[in-house]
């Protein structure tokens, strides 16, 4: 049996998709869908409890820095293809490699 944190995201996008691709060497549940989604999945016995998100401050004005916040604030991002620009792609991964602390839940 396998966890994710966004169960009810999952079962939206598969019922748009149908079908899903898994890559056990990411733990990676992909639908290729429109969206493209991905989705993470632990172990049953892996899972850890649920973190309630909150929105990011008002301050964060570019995707760039909302994505950065959720990966820092949460351990990772969700972002669809989409609400991305290529630039926007290269800073993101710019400032991702950069960072020298570890995402972590705080």
């Amino acid at each position: 049996m396998l966890w994710s944190h966004e169960a009810a995201r999952l079962h939206q996008e598969w019922d748009r998709c149908g079908h899903a691709v898994w890559k056990p060497r990411w733990h990676m549940l992909n639908l290729p869908g429109p969206d493209r989604s991905a989705f993470n999945m632990a172990t049953w016995d892996q899972r850890t409890p649920c973190i309630e998100k909150i929105a990011p401050r008002d301050d964060l004005q570019t995707t760039v820095d909302r994505v950065l916040w959720q990966a820092r604030t949460y351990g990772g991002y969700t972002v669809t293809t989409s609400d991305l620009t290529p630039d926007d792609r290269d800073k993101l991964l710019k400032e991702l490699h950069r960072d020298g602390t570890r995402f972590r839940h705080q």
